[in-house]
C-alpha cells in the first residue's frame, strides 16, 4: 500500500475566506533579515526565521505561489546614519 506525500494533499477550505483564496492563488515575496555582522546574534535572530519558515511552508500548502529570501540593511540605514556622523551628504 502505497502513501501519499504528506504535501500532495489539496488544502480543504473551511470559510468564504479560504474558499475565496483557494480560487485565487497569490504570489507572495517574503523576506527575513539576516543578523547584522558587527552585532551580536540573539534568540530574535532564531526566532524570525522560524516564523517566516513556517509562515511560507504553511502559504504553500494553501496552494499559494511563495518567493522567499533573506535580506539585509547593511548598505541603507547603517551607511545613512554613519554618513550623517561623519557629516557627509
Amino acid at each position: 500500500m502505497a502513501i501519499a506525500p504528506r504535501y500532495a494533499l489539496a488544502p480543504v477550505p473551511c470559510s468564504e475566506y479560504d474558499r475565496a483564496m483557494a480560487a485565487a492563488p497569490r504570489t507572495l515575496f517574503v523576506t527575513s533579515a539576516l543578523p547584522y555582522a558587527s552585532g551580536d546574534i540573539h534568540f530574535g535572530h532564531l526566532l524570525e526565521h522560524i516564523q517566516t519558515d513556517i509562515w511560507v511552508r504553511f502559504q504553500k500548502q494553501k496552494g499559494h505561489r511563495v518567493i522567499y529570501c533573506c535580506a539585509d540593511d547593511s548598505h541603507g540605514t547603517p551607511m545613512m546614519l554613519t554618513a550623517d556622523r561623519l557629516g557627509e551628504p
